[in-house]
């Protein structure tokens, strides 16, 4: 388990403070798995997440609205959940473009300031690269407001049905498929990698694979319209399937997402590759379950119980 957001306000609407709450989940935690962790509080999941790194390895902080505010100013632009290597290098360039001089100090020192320092009509760049529409401007500027308007989702109670990495491209560099498949050779190679480290969490069974998944997406020649391809998905062999393996099945996959989706798999647009393993069920999930529910059991005696030690 890695970290996991919890919607407590039924427990806080209750009478119990957010950062009682956070403290007591920490030694709930520790008692039932031995296991140090950091726990944050906060409006939304972005300043939950920054609450928590604060008290590394073994805390509880709350964090407000008014108190993240000037710190997330001085981040760095990559420190904005959502924003991709991709995006955030065309970010920078519309940064630089608008407000400094070319061999200026500022250019490497961009953060979260200037980015709300610059106009929308500036940082957009629909058209020469498909990235960074007027939605996505606008939603990062939230973000560096400190809103988050990510919901948090009740699934994430949930075993892990699959693992996932993707990568998005300015429009353009990919449109053949030796440059596509070479991007997929990399991705099944951090593939492989994520799931090696998910792995060294679960202490019980080894996960089963079912299939293995290809989505691509296009922004379309308009920069604003964007799509995503039926995915493709085939059998793999798993535990068991080496990185050579992968990349020639994500291949083939994607050779027949290609002549779907354009019609021809000799030229495209591609601004996205994800590539993903779905997963079997497994006793070391059945675990992880049965701990996400005693923490779910932690939450519900919490609300209908606020006057009561937890």
């Amino acid at each position: 388990m890695d970290e996991y957001n919890i919607d407590v306000s039924n427990a806080v609407n209750s009478g119990v403070g957010a950062l009682e709450l956070a403290n007591e989940l920490r030694k709930f935690v520790f008692s039932r798995t031995r296991f140090t962790t950091s726990v944050g509080a906060g409006p939304n999941i972005f300043l939950a997440k920054m609450a928590a790194n604060e008290k590394k390895p073994y805390g509880s902080f709350h964090m407000s609205l008014e108190e993240a505010r000037p710190r997330i100013l001085e981040m760095p632009l990559r420190s904005l959940p959502g924003l991709g290597r991709a995006s955030l290098n065309v970010m920078k360039e519309q940064i630089q473009k608008a407000n400094f001089p070319p061999g200026t100090a500022e250019e490497a020192k961009l953060i979260v300031k200037h980015l709300l320092n610059t106009s929308t009509d500036a940082l957009c760049d629909d058209q020469d690269t498909g990235l960074l529409s007027r939605a996505d401007v606008e939603k990062f500027k939230e973000m560096g407001r400190g809103l988050d308007r990510r919901p948090v989702e009740d699934d994430e109670f949930k075993d892990k049905k699959r693992s996932g990495i993707e990568q998005s491209f300015i429009r353009g560099t990919l449109k053949d498929s030796k440059s596509v498949k070479a991007e997929i050779s990399t991705l099944s190679g951090r593939l492989l990698k994520l799931i090696a480290e998910e792995n060294s969490r679960f202490k019980g069974d080894a996960r089963v694979g079912k299939n293995l998944v290809v989505t691509i997406r296009d922004r379309g020649e308009d920069g604003k319209s964007s799509y995503s391809a039926s995915r493709k998905s085939k059998s793999v062999p798993w535990p068991g399937c080496n990185r050579d393996q992968l990349t020639l099945a994500a291949s083939r996959l994607f050779e027949l997402l290609a002549k779907s989706h354009y019609g021809s798999d000799k030229e495209f647009n591609i601004t996205l590759i994800n590539l993903a393993i779905e997963w079997a069920d497994s006793g070391a999930a059945k675990a992880k379950k049965r701990g996400i529910q005693d923490i779910a059991g932690f939450f519900t005696a919490a609300s209908s119980n606020p006057a009561k030690k937890i």
